[in-house]
């Protein structure tokens, strides 16, 4: 029972995003948004929330402008609800996704994949450890770049991009060299 439970909670996302891929109601989506947004305001980081509704919105406000500007053969209220229609699917897939990695660790996660080769599952370990560290250093290298009177998101993000380019790349070189000289490579 517990193996079932362990391959639902898996597909849980992919079988959510293909639900609201083709649901066309807006009132139903509306719904399952007010129901996923319920379920994330009740754990306690809001703070992360805040952060992944801001690109998002910022999406939907960009949708909305480009069916009203390059999408003429519809009327104003069918360029309306479709924009809205793209948003909030796009904003349901992403929360279920984020509301699912608050509610599983990535050991499980990875222990969940245990039918993919070790080659892969190593990959997935490595890239799910890497991803909150490489979100720190963007913070720390854009502070850094702020108290050198560098705003890195308006105008130029290069002085982000390039030096968290060159810490992943260096990172990701030690890593590989430490892994290769345990002997993983032999491994198959």
């Amino acid at each position: 029972m517990k193996k079932v439970f362990l391959l639902l909670k898996s597909i849980f996302p992919l079988l959510m995003s293909f639900l609201f891929i083709f649901i066309k109601s807006p009132q139903i989506l509306t719904f399952f948004f007010c129901l996923l947004l319920i379920l994330l305001i009740i754990f306690p980081n809001k703070k992360n929330l805040n952060r992944r509704l801001k690109p998002l919105i910022i999406t939907g406000i960009f949708i909305l402008i480009i069916q009203l500007i390059f999408n003429q053969s519809q009327n104003i209220k069918d360029r309306l609800l479709f924009s809205y229609l793209v948003f909030i699917k796009i904003v349901l897939i992403s929360l279920t996704i984020y509301w699912w990695t608050l509610i599983t660790s990535p050991s499980k996660l990875i222990s969940q994949m245990g039918f993919l080769p070790k080659n892969i599952r190593l990959l997935l370990t490595m890239t799910f450890y890497s991803v909150p560290t490489i979100i720190y250093e963007a913070t720390q290298i854009s502070n850094a770049q702020k108290s050198r009177g560098l705003n890195t998101f308006t105008n130029n993000p290069l002085p982000l991009i390039i030096p968290l380019l060159h810490r992943a790349f260096k990172r990701s070189e030690t890593l590989s060299f430490t892994i290769e000289s345990r002997g993983f490579h032999h491994i198959k």
